[in-house]
């Protein structure tokens, strides 16, 4: 996700840790410009989720599941 919307994740995040959907919305919004309001600079992440799950629709975003056999 990160090479496909060339992200740059914020400074507070550690280097070594491991990236969570919530950290590449964050980022995504980051780079957007998508904030709750004009006063507050938190990204919105509902927004870029949607936006992610769109993509996913359009078939920018290849989606998958791995199914595990019993």
């Amino acid at each position: 996700m990160e090479n496909l919307y060339v992200l740059k994740m914020s400074d507070w995040y550690d280097k070594g840790s491991e990236r969570t959907p919530l950290s590449i919305c964050e980022a995504l919004g980051d780079k957007r410009g998508y904030t709750l309001s004009r006063a507050c600079v938190a990204p919105d992440v509902l927004r870029v989720g949607l936006e992610i799950i769109r993509d996913c629709v359009d078939g920018v975003v290849c989606l998958c599941f791995q199914h595990e056999i019993i």
